[in-house]
C-alpha cells in the first residue's frame, strides 16, 4: 500500500496536466506532450538500440540514435527513405542498406532527376539513366525547363562512352517541355561532333589574332572551311568526297577555281595512271605506267588524240605512231615578217625577209649559234626582191651565222662571187629577172647550219 501511495505522489509531483496537455518538467505544457529539460530528453530503447532527443540552449536540437547504430526516417509505414550512418554518410532512397560510395548517396528519382537545385528558379538538375547535369532543365517524361528561359545540359552515354552537350532552340516556360538539340558531342576517343544551325568548330590564328578566325562547319551535306577575314568559304568537301577550293560545288575529286601550283603529280593507283578530264572539252589526259606494254599516255578529245607509246613515239591524231612524231593532219607553225636585221629565236620557224623592192639596202638574218639549237629548222624567205641588171652590193637578203663575217646565203637574182668573195657563199636565183621571191630551209646539226631545201633554182658555190 505504501508503494502505490509513493508512485501516486511521484506522478502528481513530476507530471503536470494542464488543459489536457501533459508536461514533464513544466507546469504549463503548450502541446499535448511537452518535456522541458536541458540536454537529453525522451529515450526509446529496446536495450540495445537507443533513440533519444537532445536540446542544447539556444543553439540546436537533435533526434537520433544514442547507441552506435544508423538513424533512419520512414514514411507511410514503409521502409526507411533516409539513413544517417554513425560515420556521417547520408543515403536517400536507400532501404535497409549501407551507403558506401560517397558522403551523400541518392537512389531516388522523379523521372530521371535525382537532385534539383533551384526548383522554382533557374537551377541545376542531377540526372540518371544517361548520367548528366541539366542547366535550367530536367528530364521527366521529356526534357523540361526548371524556370522560364533557355535550358541546356551535359549528358554521358555509358554504353558508348560519349559526352553530349545540348541546348534549347528557344526560351521556354517553367515545368513545360521544350525542344533541345545536340550542339556538341565528344566520343570516348576524343573526336568531336558539332551540330545545330550555328554549328562549327571555330579556331583562331595562333600567331596573330588580327588575322581573324577559321570555322569548320557542315551545311547542305557538305563540310566547309570558312575564313572570317575573307567573308566566305575557301574549301568545300561534298557528300561524294569531292573537294572544291574556291568553289562550293566541286564536280571532280579535286576542283580548283583558280591558278594552281605544284612541284609534281603522281599516282599510286593499281593501274598506275594519272588522269585529268574536262567535260567542256570532251577529253582527258592520261599518263600511263612507267613500265609494261601498250600506251604510255594518251590525250583524247572530240576531234582526235595525242599519244605517247612506251617506245617513245608520239602521235597526234593517230594512236599508232610509227615514228618519233607522227601527225595525222595539218600543222600550224609560227611565221614572222621582218624589214630589218633579225636573229631568229626558239619561237620562230618561217621568217619572211621583205626587201620592199628597195635596191639600196640589205637585210641580214643572223642565225643563232648552231651548238645551242641542235636539230632546229628555219625556213627563210626573201620577198619583194628588187631586180637589177648588173651586180651590186645592195638589195640583198643575207643569211649568215651569228658573230661571223662569212655570208651563208645571198637571196637575190643577180648576186655572184665577185661581190661576195667568200668561198662558201651560195647565191640563189642567179640571173633570173622574173624571180622576186625565193627561200632556203636550214637546219643545225649542233656544229654548223646546213641547207636542207631551197626553191630548186641554180645554186653557185
Amino acid at each position: 500500500m505504501m508503494k502505490h501511495t509513493l508512485l501516486f505522489l511521484f506522478t502528481v509531483i513530476s507530471i503536470h496536466i494542464h488543459a489536457q496537455n501533459v508536461g514533464i518538467g513544466t507546469l504549463t505544457p503548450n502541446t499535448k506532450f511537452s518535456v522541458l529539460n536541458e540536454g537529453f530528453g525522451i529515450e526509446h530503447t529496446n536495450g540495445t538500440v537507443s533513440l533519444k532527443t537532445y536540446v542544447f540552449g539556444t543553439k540546436l536540437a537533435q533526434i537520433g540514435t544514442f547507441s552506435n547504430h544508423p538513424f533512419q526516417l520512414m514514411a507511410n509505414n514503409g521502409s526507411g527513405q533516409f539513413i544517417l550512418m554513425p560515420n556521417g554518410v547520408v543515403g536517400i532512397g536507400i532501404a535497409n542498406s549501407t551507403p558506401t560510395l560517397a558522403g551523400l548517396v541518392v537512389d531516388k528519382s522523379v523521372g530521371a532527376v535525382y537532385g534539383l537545385f533551384g526548383s522554382d528558379t533557374t537551377g541545376v538538375a542531377i540526372e540518371s539513366n544517361f548520367p548528366g547535369i541539366g542547366f535550367n532543365s530536367y528530364y521527366s517524361s521529356g526534357r523540361k525547363f526548371i524556370a522560364e528561359g533557355y535550358g541546356g545540359g551535359i549528358g554521358f552515354n555509358p554504353l558508348t562512352g560519349g559526352v553530349t552537350f545540348y541546348s534549347s532552340t528557344t526560351s521556354g516556360v517553367a515545368k513545360t517541355a521544350g525542344t533541345f538539340n545536340t550542339i556538341f558531342s565528344l566520343s570516348k576517343d576524343g573526336s568531336e561532333k558539332i551540330s545545330g544551325t550555328d554549328a562549327g568548330y571555330i579556331f583562331a590564328d595562333r600567331n596573330d589574332a588580327a588575322y581573324g578566325g577559321w570555322n569548320w562547319y557542315a551545311s547542305d551535306g557538305k563540310a566547309k572551311l570558312y575564313r572570317y577575314t575573307l567573308g566566305g568559304d575557301i574549301l568545300t568537301i561534298d557528300s561524294l568526297g569531292r573537294m572544291g577550293i574556291g568553289t562550293t560545288a566541286p564536280s571532280g575529286k579535286l576542283d580548283v577555281a583558280g591558278t594552281t601550283r605544284t612541284q609534281g603529280l603522281s599516282s599510286s593507283t593499281s593501274s598506275g595512271t594519272f588522269a585529268i578530264s574536262g567535260n567542256s572539252q570532251n577529253g582527258d589526259a592520261v599518263y600511263g605506267a612507267a613500265s609494261g606494254t601498250g600506251a604510255g599516255g594518251e590525250f583524247t578529245s572530240a576531234s582526235g588524240a595525242a599519244l605517247v607509246t612506251d617506245l617513245g613515239n608520239a602521235g597526234i591524231g593517230t594512236s599508232t605512231p610509227s615514228s618519233r612524231l607522227q601527225v595525222a593532219g595539218s600543222m600550224s607553225l609560227p611565221i614572222k615578217v621582218i624589214t630589218a636585221a633579225y636573229t631568229p629565236t626558239s619561237s620562230d620557224y618561217t621568217i619572211i625577209v621583205d626587201l620592199k623592192s628597195d635596191s639600196t639596202k640589205n637585210i641580214t638574218v643572223s642565225l643563232p649559234e648552231a651548238s645551242n639549237c641542235t636539230g632546229r629548222i628555219y625556213r627563210i624567205v626573201g620577198r619583194n626582191i628588187p631586180y637589177v641588171h648588173y651586180p651590186t652590193s645592195t638589195g640583198y637578203a643575207i643569211v649568215k651565222p651569228l658573230n661571223s663575217s662569212n655570208y651563208f646565203y645571198i637571196l637575190h637574182p643577180n648576186a655572184f662571187n665577185a661581190i661576195f668573195p667568200q668561198s662558201n657563199i651560195r647565191t640563189l636565183n642567179e640571173g633570173n629577172s622574173n624571180i622576186t621571191e625565193t627561200f632556203t630551209v636550214v637546219q643545225s646539226d649542233g656544229t654548223d647550219w646546213n641547207e636542207i631545201e631551197d626553191d630548186e633554182t641554180q645554186i653557185y658555190f
